[in-house]
């Protein structure tokens, strides 16, 4: 929300590798592995969580891990195919990015402030309670 700025957390590091910007093997793994050591604070808790419960209930592993590798996937291919047209939407949706910038912060505030309150699972029962009978048996 750019209340608070900590210039340290404002910075990005860059790494040239290699010459141009032609596409390589070595420079495809540096990105990958740069990539997943990034998203492993993420992805770990939610696949480790996925992984328990395949193990426990085998009946439903295959359901399961396919389910999250297509909401990890599909997001990412969606995002490349319709990549040329998302830069134009991208750069229109810019000029709002002060309103975006606040209503994310609000959010993230207010869930910090539910987790600290311990209010959080209070919230969570309360979702529980008004989700519909037939999708609680899916659960």
């Amino acid at each position: 929300m750019r209340i608070v700025t900590i210039p340290i957390l404002n910075t990005t590091r860059r790494i040239e590798v290699g010459r141009g910007t032609e596409p390589g093997y070595a420079r495809s793994i540096l990105i990958g592995v740069t990539f997943a050591a990034g998203w492993t604070p993420c992805i770990g808790p939610l696949l480790g969580t996925v992984m328990t419960l395949a193990f426990t209930e085998s009946s439903r592993a295959m359901g399961l891990l396919l389910i999250y590798a297509l909401g990890l996937a599909v997001p990412f291919l969606v995002t490349a195919a319709l990549l040329a047209r998302a830069v134009g939407w991208l750069k229109r949706l810019n000029r709002y990015m002060r309103p975006v910038e606040v209503v994310s912060g609000s959010l993230m505030v207010g869930v910090g402030i539910l987790l600290i309150s311990s209010m959080f699972s209070t919230l969570n029962a309360v979702f529980v309670r008004i989700t519909p009978e037939w999708l609680l048996q899916y659960m």
